[in-house]
């Protein structure tokens, strides 16, 4: 040991690298120096365990080599610095430096499963406050007086490193939940980016070739450490530390030391660091330790991380996985929890658990991803539970249905006749040598089948125990990939079999993918082999594709036919109808075309709505058209009160105003048409016939036609119920265009049909509106209009009279005050009600701006001479002696 020592003694001083020059730990050292005397901070005689090593904390400036590592590391030191004052991304410090992203480092957990983006927030670090633990008194000495060494570059927060957006992501940054500082967050470990790194014999560890002085400062804390010197074996090892910044050796020096002292926490961030620099010469082994003691702390973020490097040095065991889930549940990163069981399901081996493990897991990860929604994974789930259920020979036949299902849903037909070639027994396809076409290979997670499509078949071997759903579905699969001569072998195989119920649906699917791809021969060519089979004869949708398919080929009277058929066995099958009566229409039949249309299905009523308008007759058009439109107009009948309280919306509330809303609701309340109304749309909602056919584009051409029907009748009122009903009608007020129609219409309407109080309340809304937008107009248009509202105002209040339409006028006047229409219907009002006076002071304020109108004088002697009405005989005479004399 004192050879050692001697050793130790004459080698050179150490040069101080600027690997880290943002270290918080070489600022601390630079601050303790700037203090005290270096020797103080060591010893007051610099000697440490009986060896003088002051001169290894000399500054490395005037050391000969300082100016060549200054030049070596200046292409490290740049980016980071740049790094450091946030002036680059770290993914960009990373590929300046020649480092692997976190983008790279993440992809190591992706089984099977596609590239997932990780997202995560390299920038957001946490200052911590002082740790608080329980340690002997002797070390609570250190921590107070500040001896032991600043760490305060390792982040410890006392708060979840998860921000709440991420908790709903299937990744987050695993380096920010170990705490591992910006600085060396690079994936390459120490003795990957050491300079003199090599490899010693073929398949050997990794051999580093690093600085004997560091080593032998590292061999010397330990011995110093043993003697009880922990302060400077902790001072002496930080020093490597901030020389050396990634070699992972010092940490575990520092965690093994601060796990002695009975810090649990500090040994278990430096534990970490030296984890993550050793790199992949870290076992999974190593990483479960740190996991345990994680837990342990109750730090079950740092434990979720551990477990997941774990897995992915040793992906095959099951007790990392568990572990993981675990963790991640008690932080609530349920998303990672359910992928974490979709990883295991595909990589753990079988022979480590039994199939209720397996059975578990997928039941959860599917059930999760059926709520989510996510129809991708949980097609994988349940595909990747078939495949565990075949190494475990136990029957998931239903799950293998609802994959192929979902895949040929989801238009993936490739994927879904490979999962019957791999998954399912019975099924081989041969070339003509004999040998097999495709080649199957099997893993823990999936398969592989190629070639696929096969490119020569030369026939297939199907076995009974292959379920007829599936063949079906593989002759709908090849159909739909352009491979339908595939198909005719699997059919003759098909029709060979007994034909049960439940099978019937999918053997007339062949007959639509037939259709789907325009063949439409073969598709006529197979129903007739399938309606030679009795099972058949009874089925009307049998009927029905038979005939679709004569009448694209122009056979008519055959297509006719096969309706027929298909009308006699199921007279509700709408389809059916229609297009059986457009053939009727076609040969000339029209009579018996419109017969086959009568049905109160609503797309019944809107081929018959078409059918009738476009042969003018228009009164049983109106019928037709009033029975289509009953079950949309039922609903503001059963919503009228919820429709009433609704709070615009602020797009709508220019163009909807609520005061006409209401005055319609009115209108049509107590009226013929609302009892029509709730009788037909009752009888609908009984029948659950829903009224969703049509779009709101539709539905407004057929209020319209309507409408315009009724006018043409002199049906007024009608007609105002019908444009009342259709401006409250969701679907139509949902665009713009198609609400101010029926808007517009409803000045009319009500005034044709003498309905005041809804036209009163039009006029004063749209006197609104062009008060509010009066500087868009030019003054001639301005007047004009202004002129239009005021004679359509005093042509309702000439026929109708109410005190609000009184207060209405006068708070618009007080609001554009000398406005001579305003003066004169405020006088009008006040004339009819009574109120000589009022009337009288509104004329003259109006004949002082134009003494020459002679309607102005004509009310004003009108005026005068109700007021003489009113009054005794010798009143009366004055009266008429001041009309004489006004001019």
């Amino acid at each position: 040991m004192e050879d050692n020592c001697e050793e130790l003694v004459n080698l050179t001083p150490m040069r101080v690298r600027r690997d880290s020059v943002q270290s918080t730990i070489a600022d601390y050292l630079a601050h303790e120096a700037r203090r005290c005397s270096q020797s103080d901070h060591l010893e007051s005689d610099g000697i440490i365990g009986e060896v003088n090593v002051s001169a290894f904390f000399e500054p490395s400036g005037t050391s000969a080599s300082a100016a060549g590592e200054t030049t070596d590391n200046f292409e490290f030191n740049e980016p980071l610095e740049r790094f450091m004052r946030n002036e680059i991304a770290y993914n960009e410090f990373m590929q300046m430096t020649g480092g692997v992203g976190l983008d790279e480092e993440e992809a190591g957990y992706d089984v099977n499963e596609g590239n997932i983006k990780i997202f995560s927030d390299s920038s957001q670090s946490v200052e911590i406050e002082a740790e608080k633990e329980s340690s002997p008194d002797v070390y609570d000495d250190f921590a107070e007086s500040g001896e032991i060494p600043s760490t305060s570059f390792i982040i410890e927060s006392p708060i979840s490193k998860i921000a709440p957006h991420e908790r709903s992501l299937e990744e987050v940054d695993e380096d920010r939940l170990l705490g591992i500082p910006l600085e060396l967050r690079n994936s390459e470990s120490f003795g990957e980016t050491a300079p003199g790194a090599k490899v010693a014999g073929f398949g050997g560890e990794r051999r580093m070739k690093t600085n004997k002085t560091l080593d032998a400062l590292i061999g010397q804390a330990n011995v110093i450490y043993a003697k009880g010197q922990t302060k400077e074996a902790l001072t002496m090892l930080l020093e490597v530390i901030r020389q050396e910044p990634r070699n992972p050796e010092p940490y575990r020096q520092v965690a093994d030391i601060y796990n002695d002292l009975n810090r649990p926490q500090k040994s278990l961030q430096y534990g970490l660091l030296a984890a993550h620099l050793n790199g992949s010469r870290t076992s999974a082994v190593e990483w479960a330790d740190l996991g345990d003691y994680a837990l342990k702390l109750d730090k079950n973020e740092e434990a979720a991380a551990c477990y997941g490097r774990a897995i992915r040095a040793d992906s095959s065991n099951h007790f990392y996985y568990e572990k993981r889930i675990n963790a991640l549940e008690k932080v609530g990163l349920n998303v990672l929890a359910m992928r974490t069981r979709f990883m295991a399901m595909q990589s753990v081996d079988r022979g480590q658990v039994d199939f209720e493990w397996f059975r578990n897991m997928i039941t959860i990860a599917a059930d999760h991803y059926i709520k989510m929604n996510d129809e991708e994974k949980a097609i994988a789930a349940l595909e990747t539970f078939v495949l565990r259920s075949r190494e475990y020979n136990r029957d998931a036949t239903e799950q293998h249905k609802t994959v192929v299902r979902l895949l040929m849903n989801s238009h993936r037909f490739e994927d879904a006749s490979k999962s019957v070639f791999a998954l399912c027994p019975g099924i081989t396809a041969l070339d003509e040598m004999g040998r097999f076409a495709v080649d199957i290979k099997y893993n823990n997670a999936s398969y592989t089948v190629r070639p696929f499509p096969p490119e020569k078949v030369h026939r297939f071997v199907v076995g009974e125990s292959l379920p007829t759903i599936f063949l079906a579905r593989l002759v709908i699969c090849f159909i739909r990939l352009g491979r339908k001569d595939l198909a005719p072998t699997l059919v003759d195989k098909l029709f060979e079999r007994a034909i049960v119920p439940e099978d019937q649906q999918v053997y007339l699917d062949i007959a639509r993918a037939y259709h789907a791809v325009d063949c439409v021969a073969h598709a006529q060519k197979y129903m007739e082999h399938l309606l030679a089979r009795p099972h058949f004869l009874d089925v009307a949708e049998a009927w029905y594709l038979y005939g679709l398919f004569l009448s694209i080929r122009k056979k008519y009277e055959e297509a006719c036919e096969a309706y027929q058929h298909a009308l006699d066995l199921q007279p509700s099958h709408v389809d059916a109808r229609i297009n059986y009566s457009s053939i009727q229409q076609r040969l000339g039949m029209v009579d018996e075309a419109f017969e086959t249309l009568r049905e109160y299905d609503e797309r019944l009523l809107v081929r018959q709505a078409d059918f009738l308008f476009e042969r003018k007759r228009m009164d049983e058009f109106a019928r037709c058209v009033r029975m289509l439109l009953a079950p949309h107009f039922y609903e503001i009948y059963l919503n009228n009160m919820a429709l009433l309280k609704r709070r615009l919306p602020a797009s709508e509330r220019g163009t909807v105003y609520h005061g006409i809303r209401v005055q319609a609701f009115n209108a049509v309340r107590g009226s013929a048409f609302e009892k029509y109304v709730k009788r037909v749309g009752q009888l609908a909602a009984a029948e659950e016939r829903a009224p969703s056919e049509i779009t709101g584009t539709q539905l407004h051409d057929y209020c319209f036609k309507l409408l315009e029907t009724l006018l043409q009748q002199k049906r007024c009122l009608d007609a105002l119920h019908v444009c009342c009903f259709a401006y409250l009608q969701p679907l139509i007020s949902k665009s713009v265009k198609t609400l101010e129609t029926f808007q517009n219409l409803l000045l009319y309407c009500s005034l044709r049909a003498h309905v005041w109080p809804l036209a009163f309340e039009y006029l004063r809304w749209f006197h609104t509106l062009s008060v509010n937008n009066n500087a868009l107009l030019s003054p001639s248009d301005r007047d004009l209009l202004f002129t239009r509202i005021f004679n359509a105002m005093n042509f309702v209040f000439c026929h109708s009279q109410n005190v609000s339409y009184h207060r209405y006028i006068m708070r618009a006047l007080s609001r554009t005050s000398g406005s001579l229409a305003l003066q004169m219907i405020s006088g009008n009002n006040s004339l009819i009600t009574g109120a000589y006076r009022h009337a009288l002071g509104e004329y003259l304020h109006v004949w002082v701006q134009i003494p020459d109108n002679p309607l102005v004088c004509m009310l004003i002697g009108l005026t005068f001479i109700h007021m003489s009405c009113k009054k005794d005989i010798f009143s009366r005479h004055m009266v008429a002696l001041r009309v004489c004399f006004l001019s």
